[in-house]
């Protein structure tokens, strides 16, 4: 994947960014990036979070700076346009941290809890299998021993 930039610039939604050129084996592309308007929940996203490993190298390389992607436009091998995402509007505010909170109800938990929790579940059916099953399986197999 090469990363460059071109030197041009727009204005996109309000916001200056500069024009950078993206190919790789699958294609190429452009990507105007606005420096100053991301933050390191962006970038903790793309680099490890939700998008994690799925996010493309060249938008982790412009978010590292600050940088955020205000429209990108992906080309296929023979540089038709595949797809174009573009920013329409910008809105600067604070969130309400209650949009972040977990809901009601919620406990966190660890993978060791949920193994028990999977663990103990079986069990459960286990013991509820062989209490109706009882019945069938020890009675003929008591016959079979006299």
């Amino acid at each position: 994947m090469t990363v460059t930039k071109t030197g041009k610039s727009d204005k996109i939604a309000g916001h200056a960014c500069d024009v950078h050129r993206f190919k790789d084996e699958d294609g190429s592309g452009e990507v105007c990036v606005a420096k100053g308007i991301s933050n390191p929940a962006f970038y903790q996203m793309i680099t490890g979070g939700a998008l994690g490993q799925s996010a493309p190298p060249w938008l982790r390389d412009v978010a590292k700076d600050g940088g955020y992607p205000l429209r990108t436009v992906n080309r296929d091998e023979s540089g038709q346009i595949e797809s174009t995402e573009e920013v329409t509007k910008i809105e600067a505010g604070k969130l309400d941290d209650g949009l972040f909170a977990p809901p009601a109800g919620f406990k966190r938990s660890t993978p060791e809890d949920k193994m028990q929790e999977l663990k103990r579940r079986l069990e459960e059916r286990q013991r509820k299998r062989d209490g109706k099953q009882g019945l069938l399986t020890t009675q003929p197999l008591a016959l079979l021993n006299q």
